[in-house]
């Protein structure tokens, strides 16, 4: 039972986290300097909650979003 809980607070603190770096960055996901119409896939492999690719789907150009 512990171990569940613990994982929905790592999980409310990675989002809490990911907020706060959106406010940071003026609401950017990406901060390379690469065009978003060059974007063909994206990688995220365990860094977080999975807010970050969810959220980037929705906002690029791609009409296909994979999470694993």
């Amino acid at each position: 039972m512990i171990s569940s809980q613990a994982g929905i607070a790592d999980k409310s603190l990675a989002d809490l986290q990911h907020q706060i770096f959106l406010l940071s960055f003026n609401d950017k996901l990406v901060l390379a300097p690469i065009a978003e119409d060059e974007i063909k896939h994206v990688l995220d492999i365990g860094t977080g909650s999975g807010i970050w690719p969810v959220e980037f789907g929705k906002s690029s150009l791609s009409d296909e979003l994979l999470i694993r």
